[in-house]
Order: structure tokens, then C-alpha cells, then sequence
């Protein structure tokens, strides 16, 4: 019998319901073993909004991907639409698992949206549409020091789906534990994610190797699939435009006058 205080209140999140989709088909498989409390998040994407009704053919959106832009009036529907589906997709686990289900949506960066409100869950899933079929549980994971947390809940995970667990972690340097495989550097980490036939990718933002919110964008993307993320209210936001592009010399600086 599961302890119930070992199940966890996760939120799936996702900037349309394509993306959720594969996110909720998961949540239903681990919701016996797992979930105590389910929730929604749906985020109007800013990138999309801000161009409905514009004289451009093509936006990117906060995830990376290049769509037609809408008209406001079709952006409005599709996200009502997507909005009821996301609910009854949440109420089909609820009727099958004793789950409390609730929806939420906000409007603006899908990364910092989800980020910010995850701060009173235990696990966040960022919903990743995909055509693969079912795959590993995939664990990112630091050298030498592993997330016990993490690797329990990829162990309970891969044991809901019948499939095994593959962890991944970022090694610059040293001998790898046994059954770990490494990369040298994040952007080798990434490729490594992006070739695995995953059915969910793990990490723990507070531990790493990733920890900002940039990282987790580049994870999701990579992944192409469900991302389970612990921690991710933690996550470091993006440097500010100012903190990246250094000030002209001889400039002053913020709130002082040249020569003081």
C-alpha cells in the first residue's frame, strides 16, 4: 500500500493543451502511486499575443518554436478551447484516481509563469507535445553528489511506467559512478537528452546541473517530452538586458552623475 505521505501535489503546466496532453496521459499512468493533488497551469504566451492582429506571418514562442500568428479573435477561442480541454483532461484523472484537480492560467513568459507559480507544489511537469512513443525516465544528475529525493522519485516513476531508469549528469572532470553517463559540458548534456527515447526527463533545479530558468527553457525543448521539475520556484531568472550589455565608458552609473 503507498503511504499517502509520500504522494506529492504536482502541476502540469504547459503553454497550450497539445503540450499538456502528453503531460496529463503520464499524470494518469503515476496518479495511484504518486499524486495527491493535481493542478493546472495554462499560460497565454506573451510572444503570441503581442503579435494577434499584427502584419507578420510567423512568431516564436517562449518555448522556442516558430507558429503562424493568430488573429486576436482565433488566439481568444484557441485558448478557450484549450482552456476546457486542459480542465476535462485534469477531471479524467480526478474520475479514475482519488485526486483533487484545479486549473489555473496567467498570461506571459510560459518559463517565468510556471517558475513563479510552482512555489506551493511539490513537483511542477512541463507539458512537451511528442510523437514518440513511451521511453525511460531520464535523471539529470550532479557529480558525485546525487539528489536522493530525485532519484527516489525517478525509481517510483520507472517502476509505475514498467521501464528503467537512465541517469545523465555534468562532469567536467573526474571518473563517472557506475551506470552514470556524463558529459563534459551542458550543450553535451543537452544533446545527450535530445537523442534519449524518454518518457519523462527528472531534475532537481535547487541541485542542478541546470538551475536557471534559460536552462530549463533549453531543457524542455531539447527533452521533447515531459519534464518533471523539483524546485523549479528556485530557479534563476534570466540576467536582466542592462546586467548583460556592459555600460559605454565614461558612462554614469545608475542613479549617480559623471564626476561623483
Amino acid at each position: 500500500m503507498i503511504d499517502p505521505a509520500a504522494k506529492k501535489r504536482v502541476l502540469i503546466a504547459a503553454g497550450s493543451y497539445a503540450d499538456a496532453a502528453a503531460a496529463i496521459r503520464l499524470a494518469e499512468r503515476l496518479a495511484a502511486g504518486l499524486i495527491a493533488e493535481l493542478g493546472g497551469l495554462l499560460v497565454d504566451d506573451e510572444a503570441i499575443a503581442e503579435a494577434a492582429g499584427l502584419p507578420v506571418q510567423r512568431v516564436v514562442t517562449s518555448a522556442g518554436r516558430l507558429v503562424e500568428a493568430p488573429s486576436r479573435q482565433r488566439l481568444a477561442a484557441q485558448m478557450e478551447g484549450d482552456a476546457r480541454a486542459f480542465r476535462m483532461g485534469l477531471s479524467g484523472v480526478a474520475r479514475t484516481s482519488p485526486v483533487k484537480c484545479v486549473l489555473e492560467r496567467r498570461h506571459g513568459d510560459l518559463i517565468a509563469g510556471l517558475c513563479e507559480a510552482a512555489g506551493g507544489w511539490d513537483l511542477l511537469l512541463v507539458g512537451h507535445r511528442t510523437r514518440r512513443r513511451a521511453g525511460r525516465v531520464v535523471l539529470l544528475d550532479t557529480v558525485p553528489a546525487a539528489c536522493p529525493e530525485a532519484v527516489e522519485i525517478a525509481r517510483r516513476i520507472a517502476d509505475g511506467l514498467e521501464t528503467e531508469v537512465v541517469t545523465l549528469a555534468l562532469a567536467p572532470q573526474g571518473r563517472p559512478p557506475s551506470g552514470v553517463e556524463v558529459a563534459s559540458s551542458e550543450d553535451e548534456l543537452l544533446a545527450l537528452v535530445n537523442r534519449m527515447h524518454s518518457a519523462v526527463v527528472i531534475i532537481d533545479l535547487a541541485a542542478g546541473p541546470f538551475r536557471g530558468r534559460e536552462q530549463l527553457r533549453h531543457l524542455i525543448e531539447a527533452a521533447r517530452c515531459p519534464v518533471l521539475v523539483l524546485n523549479a520556484s528556485e530557479a534563476e531568472p534570466a540576467l536582466a538586458y542592462s546586467t548583460l550589455i556592459p555600460a559605454p565608458p565614461g558612462s554614469a552609473a545608475p542613479g549617480r552623475e559623471n564626476g561623483t
